[in-house]
């Protein structure tokens, strides 16, 4: 999505970023989009943590990279919906403008999928591994 393009649009008589509901899109956007980048980091940081240290236990990350995937993907959904609303006809339509949102569009509900399963899947094996790791700290700790 261009931000020029919601610069330079009118609806109504005024500019489209100018509408408050639309500005409330974005700001909804922005919300979901932040939280998934900020784990994605969190992510990275643990894995990079665990290659510099090889004395200490091995990261496991199997079930934050589930549900990473699971908050990612969820966030596109609602934000490629969001883009095709903001965009009108042009969220549709194959090229131009909204090319890359249609094509976005196409391409989500395939990732949510294809990709290592459905987000109860996903969400399935993200709790099974927490609750391992949570059970192997509280018997190391000995206490939960």
């Amino acid at each position: 999505m261009r931000g020029d393009m919601f610069a330079q649009r009118e609806t109504f008589g005024r500019k489209l970023i100018e509408n408050p509901i639309i500005r409330a899109k974005f700001v909804e956007m922005g919300r979901m989009i932040e939280p998934a980048q900020a784990f994605l980091e969190q992510l990275t940081c643990l894995i990079e943590l665990g290659r510099k240290d090889r004395g200490g236990d091995e990261v496991r990350i199997g079930g934050m990279t589930a549900m990473l995937k699971v908050i990612s993907t969820r966030c596109l959904e609602k934000c490629v919906r969001e883009a095709q609303q903001v965009m009108g006809g042009l969220g549709y339509a194959r090229g131009g403008k909204g090319g890359r949102v249609e094509a976005i569009s196409r391409d989500v509900r395939v990732m949510a999928l294809a990709r290592d399963g459905s987000k109860e899947i996903m969400s399935e094996l993200a709790i099974r591994e927490e609750v391992k790791d949570l059970m192997k700290y509280s018997r190391a700790s000995g206490k939960l």
